[in-house]
């Protein structure tokens, strides 16, 4: 793990770029300038801070081009591979105040326009009088060559116009560039995927027995034969009483018979419709995507996902080990979705609440064992928890696999130091005052019969408050072995755990 993000290459390295030129030539500017190059920022900084600090008061235009280069540098460094946006307000600051102090330029009023457009006016914020003075003179067009491919290389896609006149002059002059694309929301699944998720949970039954009518017809026959032996003369002679008695019984054995015959062809009848189903079941089936092309959809929706929490807390979906970044890469854990019908049928995309039929408290959820004995949905509950060095974020969201929609999503951020517990719970359906994880659960018959996610991944509070999401269904509570959600639950919750505690005791042994 990197816990240096900004620093690409090796810190001896940087040392011996830096040694090279202050012992041969004193240039801080070029040791800078080599030390951007290779992607060095924090490195670079100082030296243009010392170019800034050590050459205050040389006069010359050369030295004064110098400084203004240093500042122009240092702004790059500061604002480079991560948005505005994502910025703490001190490092803006601190960018518009080297942008002020680099004097005019082609440069300085593109980046100056970069932080207005990402920064100030995506949140409709009041843009300071300089930075929007520098900002108005901004034309990506009069940027010489190897500015454009400066800030390519070292900027990332920014929302705004001037990322995009940014971004159309570099293709005209074959420069690679990234457009921006606006993480708003989940681009929806393609129909196929649709067609094929729902296939994956269609139920197919247990193989019913083949349908054989044999017995019913043996049965019916004989009954017949029984009813109608009286009436065709074979007990005429017999005695009278010899008759009646075998009358009887023929009678009596042939109703039983045809009785029999009833019940039997019955029988058959639903064994014969059992099989049309079942026939029908793996026929619809017979290409649904196997367990590897699931996980696969949920491995990429997951990485969307993730992606689009880092855009609503705004914080770089990357680990930087900066003040204010990740310290670890996004850590997502999936479960099964808890939405119950009726609440979806109650929303809607203006926050406004309908119903187009009753409200219903059944699960919305389905959930069936593949291959490999682990728990697939069509419905998933998403909680992706993002650490920096300061606070937890999370992002939690109930997602509708097989259209790769959002139906509900929130953030919330807190301190380390509210975080109680990280752990796996068991929850019995009988606990009282705990909020059953209802679902419908492929039983193997050919239908879902509904029951509880009792295996919960739970993140509790100082307030009392608990961020969970139902990740299993505990065997002994249902006489089978323990089923899991297909997905890395338990690897995430040592991460996060580990993550966490080091924080919470970094913070007493400051204290």
């Amino acid at each position: 793990m990197n816990l240096d993000g900004d620093q690409q290459g090796f810190i001896q390295n940087a040392d011996q770029i830096i040694n090279q030129y202050y012992t041969e030539t004193r240039d801080w500017l070029r040791a800078g300038q080599r030390l951007l190059s290779e992607g060095m920022y924090r490195e670079a900084r100082s030296c243009f801070g010392d170019v800034i600090r050590k050459e205050a008061h040389e006069e010359g235009a050369r030295a004064k081009k110098r400084r203004s280069l240093a500042h122009l540098y240092s702004a790059v460094a500061i604002l480079a591979k991560i948005r505005p946006s994502y910025r703490r307000p001190e490092e803006i600051e601190r960018a518009a105040a080297h942008i002020a102090n680099a004097g005019a330029g082609a440069m300085t009023a593109v980046l100056a326009a970069l932080i207005k457009d990402d920064y100030f006016d995506l949140d409709a914020m009041t843009v300071p009088t300089g930075l929007a003075g520098v900002a108005s003179f901004a034309d990506p067009r009069a940027l010489s060559d190897a500015e454009l491919a400066l800030l390519a290389r070292h900027m990332v896609p920014c929302q705004g116009p001037t990322w995009e006149s940014l971004s159309a002059e570099a293709r005209n002059r074959n420069v690679a560039i990234d457009g921006f694309v606006q993480a708003g929301k989940l681009p929806l699944a393609p129909r196929e995927r649709r067609i094929a998720v729902a296939k994956y949970f269609y139920p197919v039954p247990a193989k019913p027995q083949q349908p054989n009518a044999t017995p019913a017809t043996v049965m019916a026959v004989g009954g017949v034969m029984a009813l109608v032996a009286p009436f065709v003369g074979i007990l005429n002679g017999a005695a009278w009483y010899v008759h009646a008695a075998l009358l009887l019984v023929l009678l009596a054995a042939g109703v039983v018979l045809v009785f029999l015959a009833i019940t039997s062809f019955r029988d058959y009848q639903q064994d014969v419709l059992l099989k049309r189903r079942y026939d029908y079941a793996k026929a619809h089936t017979a290409d649904r995507p196997t367990d590897a092309q699931m996980d696969s959809w949920l491995e990429e929706d997951v990485r969307l996902v993730a992606a689009l929490g880092a855009r609503r807390h705004r914080v770089e979906p990357i680990a930087a080990g900066r003040p204010g970044h990740l310290i670890v890469e996004p850590q997502s854990a999936v479960g099964v979705s808890n939405l119950k019908r009726g609440d979806v049928e109650r929303s809607s995309a203006n926050g406004r609440s309908f119903r187009r039929r009753p409200h219903s408290e059944n699960p919305l959820a389905r959930v069936r064992t593949g291959s490999d004995g682990r728990l697939r949905s069509d419905h998933y509950r998403v909680l992706v928890i993002y650490l920096t060095d300061r606070r937890v974020a999370v992002y939690d969201c109930d997602l509708d696999f097989a259209r790769r929609a959002l139906l509900t999503e929130s953030t919330r951020t807190f301190h380390y130091d509210d975080v109680v517990t990280i752990s796996s719970r068991t929850v019995a359906d009988s606990v009282a005052g705990d909020d059953p994880m209802r679902i419908w659960f492929d039983d193997g018959s050919g239908s879902y019969a509904a029951i509880s996610l009792s295996d919960r991944f739970s993140l509790s509070l100082v307030s009392g408050e608990s961020v969970e999401v139902g990740v299993g269904i505990a065997g002994p509570m249902h006489g089978e072995s323990d089923l899991e959600v297909a997905w890395g639950n338990s690897q995430v919750k040592r991460v996060v755990q580990r993550m966490v505690w080091s924080r919470k005791e970094r913070r007493s042994d400051a204290a």
